[in-house]
């Protein structure tokens, strides 16, 4: 992904994720935490700001040194660092949350069996990712580009009680984003990021537009299907 070269523009155009992660943060207590926590894949900090006023001791985290920097910039009173989201390097952690990353795991099962080891005896995850269904348009016309293999909500829980955790509660939530045309959309998913280098040639991109011609009723107006799941977990 590009995400380390779209720090700029994420935000403007990172619209589901901002909604995911707004929804996500009613699970969170109304009240200040002392226990300790971190935060995974923050990217600019979305999720971060509804962190911050229950965690003031928050560590915040990303595998990109330039998300990191813009982190630091927009909450500088936070910890950042520049750590590896998959195997992160820290023990006895009270609460574990992440916003819109585990869907990019290539192995859900060890990256989910690391957080619970990060975690202390009575510590909590609290993460939303995307499911499938999410983007089915683009596989329809042949443009799958960001190369994840989305799980369907059960898969999902089944890793997540495969890797040690017992599931407190989880929720679906479908967003839908409207775009002017097939190539506002494209230039929305490269604003944020997550489209896979080198995936989209000028050839390919022409034929992706003569798919979606095909399919379209409508060519002025485009719509994409998100499907968000969040879960809350904690050690058995």
């Amino acid at each position: 992904m590009n995400f380390d070269r779209k720090v700029e523009t994420y935000e403007k155009y990172a619209v589901v994720q901002k909604e995911l992660a707004s929804w996500t943060a009613e699970w969170l207590p109304k009240y200040t935490l002392n226990s300790n926590a971190i935060e995974l894949g923050a990217g600019t900090g979305i999720f971060t700001d509804y962190l911050r006023h229950v965690h003031p001791e928050l560590k915040v985290t990303d595998i990109s040194n330039e998300m990191v920097k813009y982190g630091k910039a927009k909450y500088p009173t936070l910890e950042w660092k520049v750590m590896d989201g998959w195997s992160p390097i820290c023990s006895n952690v009270d609460h574990i949350y992440s916003s819109c990353l585990l869907q990019w795991a290539d192995d859900p099962i060890c990256v989910l069996k690391n957080w619970y080891e990060c975690l202390s005896a009575n510590g909590n995850l609290l993460t939303v990712f995307f499911i499938d269904g999410t983007l089915d348009l683009l596989k329809s016309i042949g443009a799958d580009i960001s190369a994840i293999k989305y799980y369907d909500e059960n898969e999902w829980l089944i890793m997540f009680r495969q890797a040690g955790f017992k599931v407190i509660r989880h929720k679906v939530k479908q967003v839908q984003t409207n775009y002017h045309s097939i190539l506002d959309l494209f230039r929305s998913l490269h604003g944020m990021g997550a489209v896979k280098k080198n995936t989209i040639n000028p050839v390919r991109l022409r034929q992706i537009i003569k798919n979606y011609e095909s399919v379209s009723i409508d060519q002025n107006a485009t719509s994409l299907n998100w499907i968000g799941l969040k879960v809350e977990c904690c050690k058995k």
